[in-house]
């Protein structure tokens, strides 16, 4: 009887002091820490066709803010947001850019629908070849 108690009692300790599960990968607020840091423009594309890239572009993303700079020069801040399933909203002066993002360690692909302001409309990919469709591929400054 002494062995069930001691068995049971070792066994209520072990499992009191088990630890957190670990945060699932694609939990938004995980997510959001894993774009902090500052990340070059190394392409930006219309439609699927290559745009001009004039000088370093930069995207720096702090804590819920993303400030955006050329050569050096800020540009513009935004509100980051990020959502469930891949989904980021870039927020400013009352627009709204719907977006969906891949990140793969140091590369974060883009892609956001200039119909500005209005509800729902994401990109259905980030390749798609609709003209509305606007594309940045970023890549990790290490220092």
């Amino acid at each position: 009887m002494e062995k069930g108690l001691l068995v049971v009692g070792l066994t209520g300790l072990l499992l009191g002091f088990a630890p957190a599960p670990p945060p699932r990968p694609d939990d938004p607020k995980q997510q959001q820490k894993l774009l902090l840091g500052t990340w070059v423009i190394v392409r930006q594309e219309n439609a699927g066709k290559p745009l001009p890239t004039p000088g370093v572009l930069k995207a720096v993303f702090v804590a819920d803010k993303v400030t955006f700079t050329r050569d050096g020069t800020k540009t513009n801040e935004l509100t980051v947001v990020v959502g469930p399933k891949k989904t980021m909203d870039l927020k400013a002066a009352g627009m709204t850019y719907l977006c969906i993002y891949a990140l793969d360690r140091d590369v974060l692909d883009v892609a956001y629908q200039n119909d500005v302001g209005k509800k729902g409309l994401r990109p259905a990919s980030l390749t798609s070849t609709d003209g509305r469709v606007f594309r940045m591929v970023l890549k990790r400054e290490r220092k």
